[in-house]
């Protein structure tokens, strides 16, 4: 699925060149959203996840609710690097972030010391932040990120609980688009979706609607942070086409800034 050289001459046009598209973005070093909010009002207990990967920490938020498995999905194929880093510094170092983003390059070169490969995408991975090292700097790496409001706070964090989780938990990963053409044979009891929609052009709304709900088990949740944020014609258009084939639900974030509500929908 990964090819290191190809995603790093793609990193190199992002950074250089301020070249990007769906597949290669810039990432969020830690959450956009209040996740302990959003998460509140469901039960993961022993439940089939698909989560978008984002910044890792949807991802890491499920492995600390108990679920039964979590896969991943995003269309930023660097979304799927630094996830990685973020699983090989809980695993190597016992931390939730790999460092702060005026030493986070410094820190992934020590990190890769001590990181034993295991199958072809970690090479991949390995090999792609041997090069990004080796190239760029600190200022580099921060031009890397997008600003993000809401990390997970470490001292709320059982750290062996969540590693020997992790290490339980075989994730599959896909760089898929939502709205696209897949395969997955996998169904699922709940889909993380954060703010996906709000991008899904208008003439794949439908295709993303049907992907997803294929993807759900009988009674299965999505749940979005915002069916959309550009304008109530769209809320209510978005809405329609859903209703089709989900019921709604809102989700009122309780501690974050924003006031838009979020969603969940339920497969009918």
């Amino acid at each position: 699925m990964l090819n290191y050289k190809e995603d790093f001459k793609e990193t190199e046009l992002l950074l250089d060149e301020n070249i990007k598209h769906d597949y290669y973005d810039r990432l969020y070093f830690s959450s956009n959203e209040h996740l302990e909010d959003i998460f509140s009002y469901f039960d993961f207990k022993n439940k089939d996840i698909l989560s978008v990967i984002g910044s890792g920490d949807q991802a890491i938020s499920f492995y600390l609710n108990d679920v039964n498995k979590v896969d991943l999905f995003d269309i930023n194929r660097l979304a799927i690097y630094y996830y990685y880093i973020r699983i090989w510094a809980l695993k190597y170092f016992r931390d939730i972030y790999p460092g702060t983003t005026e030493k986070t390059r410094d820190y992934i070169k020590e990190l890769l010391k001590y990181v034993e490969v295991k199958n072809d995408n970690e090479l991949n991975v390995y090999n792609y932040w041997q090069l990004f090292v080796e190239k760029y700097t600190n200022f580099d790496f921060n031009r890397l990120f997008y600003y993000c409001n809401f990390p997970l706070l470490k001292q709320k964090i059982d750290l062996n609980g969540l590693i020997n989780t992790i290490k339980l938990n075989n994730s599959k990963i896909w760089n898929i688009d939502l709205s696209g053409n897949f395969k997955i044979d996998e169904q699922y009891d709940y889909i993380y979706t954060s703010n996906i929609v709000d991008y899904v052009p208008r003439n794949k709304v439908r295709i993303y609607r049907d992907n997803i709900y294929n993807l759900l088990k009988d009674g299965g949740i999505v749940i979005c942070s915002n069916l959309t944020m550009n304008s109530v014609d769209k809320d209510l258009r978005l809405k329609n086409i859903f209703e089709e084939r989900f019921q709604f639900g809102k989700i009122f974030k309780k501690t974050s800034d924003f006031i838009t509500p979020g969603y969940y929908y339920i497969k009918k």
